[in-house]
Parts: structure tokens; sequence; C-alpha cells
């Protein structure tokens, strides 16, 4: 039951590491950064922050992938 629950533990930080990074970050960061370059004074500091979203995204959902299934891992093999 154990290991049964660790592996759901991994795939619940796989779909996780999707959901945060893909869409949180990645697809979230795009839309902030041309909104803010669409507006009528343009918004630096929303584009720099949508910019730096957008490229720091995939590392967020690797680091959010990487602790949970970690700790679903261990709790699968722990005997």
């Amino acid at each position: 039951m154990k290991r049964l629950l660790g592996i759901a533990i991994v795939l619940l930080g796989a779909a996780a590491g999707v959901y945060i990074g893909g869409y949180l970050m990645i697809f979230g960061g795009g839309v902030q950064f041309v909104d803010a370059l669409q507006a009528d004074p343009v918004d630096s500091s929303s584009a720099v922050i949508g910019a730096i979203r957008f490229g720091f995204g995939w590392m967020v959902g690797w680091i959010v992938f990487g602790v949970i299934g970690f700790i679903g891992g261990l709790l699968a093999l722990w005997d």
C-alpha cells in the first residue's frame, strides 16, 4: 500500500510540475509580457516580470516535480 501511495505522489508531482511550470509560469508569463507591451503606456516592469516568468518556467516546473517526486520516491522505496 505504501508503494502505491508513493507512486501516486510521484505522478502527482509530475502533474503539479507541468501545471505550475507550463501553465502558470510559461503560458502566464507570455500572456503577461504581451499584455504589458500592448498597454498604452508600456508597462516595463510588468513586461520584465513576464519575461522572467516565461524564461524560468521550465526550471520551476522541474524543481516542483523533483521535490514532490523525491518525497514520493522515498515513500515508495522505503521499507
